[in-house]
């Protein structure tokens, strides 16, 4: 299956104070760990984000609906992609692995225009596969206001991925403690 990728990098980070996607974690920024993340399976990759990325080679697109979330962030980079799916990831998951996508890219049945992991009784909606046939949708729910990726599920196809043995890889780092945990939890 031929892919794009994307990393949604976009948000406010109002809880951690700073741009997430310049924090450090095992001598590697988010973003230059979620771009490596993506490399492993496409040379096209998509920054989302908002904010300046000063010195970053990588592509970057802004929102054109601010304050929308990772919703915006989706509706603005699918249609840009090369391949008609993208491997999408968020930046704040310092935990999450090459091992952990190929399984999930593994597990994608072609008729479905999502695929996202479910990690014990969470669904990792920034963490999947999306069709860019789903833009229309996108913009529909971007239009009434209805920002939340999970009620795209109750109109598209799409299946859910147990995450198994990787869900303990899904911890989002959203403030300064959360961050100094996992970097004393991990050894830096």
């Amino acid at each position: 299956m031929e892919i794009s990728g994307i990393v949604i990098a976009g948000g406010k980070s109002l809880r951690m104070g700073t741009d997430k996607s310049s924090l450090m974690f095992r001598n590697k920024s988010f973003l230059d760990h979620a771009v490596g993340l993506l490399q492993h399976f496409t040379g096209d990759i998509i920054v989302s984000s908002n904010a300046d990325i000063a010195g970053k080679v990588y592509t970057t697109i802004p929102d054109a609906v601010q304050n929308a979330g990772p919703m915006g962030g989706l509706h603005a980079c699918l249609p840009q992609i090369k391949n008609d799916r993208a491997l999408v990831i968020p930046v704040d998951m310092p935990l999450l692995n090459v091992e952990a996508l190929q399984y999930l890219l593994q597990q994608v049945e072609m008729q479905q225009k999502l695929t996202v992991f479910k990690a014990g009784d969470r669904l990792q909606m920034l963490t999947g596969v999306y069709h860019k046939d789903i833009v229309p949708l996108l913009q529909t729910h971007l239009d009434t206001g209805d920002y939340k990726l999970r009620n795209l599920l109750k109109k598209i196809p799409h299946q859910i991925v147990d995450a198994g043995e990787f869900s303990s890889i899904f911890v989002n780092v959203n403030t300064p403690e959360q961050l100094n945990k996992l970097n004393f939890e991990n050894g830096k």
